[in-house]
């Protein structure tokens, strides 16, 4: 458990520079829980700070290390202006794997290209199973990046050849899975048979992981088999098919996905909620509309209202066309989605839960 029970309690009157050697003196303290104002020190360290960080941190104990790590997660997410990338590089050499574990997932929101070498070591290297699937999830981060030429062609082969080699391996299910669901953004040949054999599999697991690859592939040929496990039995199923059915936006699934929408399920429910405003189509809006007013909890209300401002993006970039599309280089940054929610941790089913 966090030592911080609540980061909104942080005050917002944090004074602008405090000295780092009170910060590490703090960490070294047990007996005195670590104060949330520290927090904000560890954005954008100078060397300096993190050459004492690093000579102090093997003597900070895991539960406060781990805790840490959790919290700077928590605050990135509430402000993205913020950036904890060196700590979290520091994190990967940790001989804990709780603590590489942290590391490397929230890396995963920074410009790590460099780190592509080390994440393709440690999804085959690492001692822990966790720090090995977490590794192979980050990497699918750089399948994308190489589909749309962000990364050279060279480097995109080598990651995937060393997920193909992991989901044909020998290594645990949970690590082969994450693989395939990285390679789920690739073009390769190899990689249709790959997913069909998954979605075929005994264990519904697997079948997860194929409909999660699916859905990442935007390709129409999973159209069939996608739609068919919107009325699996299991709510693990039938969220990755609502899923996989806004990445492939297919049209066939908008009444189906209007239906989930009172599924008893709440991780179905706003899965389809999401989907349906990829989609969009007739009576979408109204659905969503009437969801949200229907909605009694915070957090689900906000995603709900997400939806329904990603489902007016979309039809207006519809209604507009290519034709009426926004020509300046201020106006594309303005008017063009980035994807959100496609490498989104949080979007990912816990396994210890996902099937109640």
């Amino acid at each position: 458990m966090n030592e911080l029970n609540d980061l909104n309690e942080l005050d917002e009157s944090i004074p602008p520079a405090i000295p780092f050697q009170e910060v590490l003196d703090a960490l070294l303290d047990t007996e005195t829980p670590f104060q949330p104002r520290y927090l904000y020190r560890f954005s954008d360290l100078e060397s300096a700070d993190l050459a004492d960080l690093k000579t102090i941190w093997g003597q900070i104990p895991t539960w406060r290390r781990k805790a840490l790590l959790e919290d700077l997660e928590q605050l990135f997410g509430d402000d993205y202006l913020l950036s904890f990338e060196s700590i979290c590089r520091l994190g990967l050499e940790d001989p804990e794997s709780e603590i590489r574990f942290l590391s490397i997932r929230s890396l995963f929101e920074y410009d790590t290209h460099d780190l592509i070498p080390v994440f393709l070591e440690m999804v085959v290297n690492d001692e822990h199973e966790d720090v090995r699937s977490v590794a192979a999830t980050v990497l699918g981060k750089y399948v994308y990046a190489g589909e749309v030429d962000e990364i050279p062609q060279k480097t995109l082969r080598q990651i995937e050849d060393q997920l193909l080699s992991v989901t044909q391996g020998t290594d645990s299910m949970l690590v082969r899975r994450r693989a395939l669901e990285s390679l789920g953004f690739s073009n390769r040949d190899e990689i249709p048979v790959l997913i069909e054999r998954a979605y075929n599999h005994d264990e519904y697991d697997w079948v997860v992981s194929a409909i999660f690859a699916m859905g990442r592939s935007r390709d129409k040929r999973w159209q069939k088999s996608v739609l068919k496990m919107l009325d699996h039995v299991l709510p693990a199923v039938r969220t990755e098919a609502a899923r996989a059915a806004g990445g492939i936006e297919i049209s066939e699934a908008v009444d189906r996905l209007i239906e989930l929408l009172e599924d008893d399920n709440q991780e179905v429910r706003l899965a389809a909620a999401w989907s349906l405003s990829q989609i969009g189509g007739d009576g979408v809006q109204e659905a969503l509309d009437m969801m949200l007013a229907n909605t009694e909890e915070n957090d689900q209300a906000e995603f709900i209202e997400s939806a329904i401002d990603n489902l007016i993006f979309n039809q207006s970039v519809q209604f507009y066309g290519v034709m009426d599309f926004p020509q300046s280089e201020e106006d594309i940054e303005a008017f063009i989605d980035d994807d959100e929610g496609v490498f989104d941790f949080d979007s990912d089913y816990n396994d210890e839960d996902y099937y109640d």
